[in-house]
């Protein structure tokens, strides 16, 4: 229990970092701001914020796998407290690859 919320901490303590040193240089997708091309999560955290608000159009227009994508990704962490670790492993690949797709699907469209 204590390891585990000594590795939240941590996490937590490097997206502040990351967070500020965005904001001190001004960027909003770093991945963005040197290709020029989106990256595949672009929008999530707009997706995210759209949802709490209950702004089902803003979510759609962000990000359609940010509510999927967020879920695979604290489950898979957490997969070895749970018994269904083989699903959990699919449902995140699943999300990945359809989330691949989207991207895709953005980048030519």
């Amino acid at each position: 229990m204590r390891k585990t919320a000594l590795k939240h901490i941590c996490v937590l303590i490097i997206i502040v970092c990351y967070y500020c040193i965005c904001k001190a240089f001004s960027i909003t997708c770093p991945i963005k701001a040197i290709t020029g091309f989106p990256c595949p999560t672009c929008g999530m955290t707009s997706a995210m914020l759209a949802l709490i608000r209950l702004d089902f159009r803003g979510y759609v227009n962000s990000n359609v796998m940010a509510a999927p994508l967020f879920i695979s990704v604290i489950l898979f962490i957490h997969r070895n407290k749970f018994k269904w670790k083989n699903f959990i492993a699919w449902f995140t690949y699943a999300c990945l690859i359809i989330n691949m797709g989207l991207y895709i699907y953005r980048l030519i469209i």
